[in-house]
């Protein structure tokens, strides 16, 4: 590889696994345990798998290149230890890790700051390198559409304009309800691929990210300036209009 495809970013995340032991015949050991790689094992039965793998940022490539089983969660010191390790392990093998890519859990977020990462300074310095700190932009989104969900978010300044002036106001999820509401007696939709899975999500649909995508889209914001400008009741048509 060129120097430039050695350019890559590395990304961890745990995933839950079933907890099973089995006897492996060619190393003669019971596989199954909490396995910390040289930190060494525990008695405790593995039910969480932290993987680390890295991405191509100038040329597409993408390899696992370490797992460790862990009972529970990782938590924040061990996992910023983990992360020194493979750190050190790309660096030897010659590639250059100029990013990492986590999710906004607690302990990712914990093991971050232990390496020195904050709001002001959002890298951290290894091998002489300074390494960003990114969160998962998908994750961002879902985020943030399950906290709209929560919460009012005040004083926004809009790009939309009525009558000459500049919207300012408080943004609200109830303003999503009265659209769809809107919409669903409108014959010519404006917003077709909103359902009620969007509205009024709950379990699993709230941490699907492609629904999230759909609600804090342009075209939803499009519909509401559409109605905030020309007024919802010229928007408005039924079957007995036509």
């Amino acid at each position: 590889m060129s120097d430039a495809d050695r350019v890559s970013c590395l990304m961890f995340d745990e995933m839950s696994i079933r907890d099973n032991l089995h006897f492996n015949q060619k190393l003669d050991c019971i596989e199954g345990f909490e396995d910390r790689g040289k930190h060494g094992r525990t008695h405790h039965l593995a039910n969480h798998a932290l993987v680390f793998m890295l991405r191509g940022l100038r040329k597409k490539w993408k390899q696992p290149v370490a797992y460790y089983l862990i009972h529970g969660s990782t938590n924040g010191l061990l996992l910023a230890t983990f992360l020194e390790d493979v750190l050190d392990a790309c660096h030897d093998a010659g590639l250059e890790v100029v990013a990492t890519m986590y999710d906004m859990a607690a302990n990712s977020v914990s093991a971050l700051k232990k390496l020195g990462v904050n709001e002001k300074r959002p890298f951290f310095t290894h091998n002489n390198q300074e390494i960003a700190a990114i969160f998962d932009p998908p994750h961002l989104l879902k985020c943030t559409h399950n906290l709209f969900l929560k919460y009012n978010v005040a004083n926004v300044e809009c790009d939309s304009t009525v009558n000459g002036e500049r919207l300012t106001g408080t943004a609200k999820w109830n303003d999503i309800l009265k659209l769809y509401e809107v919409e669903k007696c409108n014959v010519y939709c404006l917003l077709p691929k909103l359902t009620e899975r969007h509205i009024k999500p709950v379990g699993r649909n709230t941490m699907k990210v492609n629904l999230a995508a759909q609600v804090m889209s342009s075209s939803v914001a499009g519909a509401i300036n559409t109605l905030v400008t020309v007024g919802k009741d010229q928007c408005t048509m039924s079957l007995n209009d036509i």
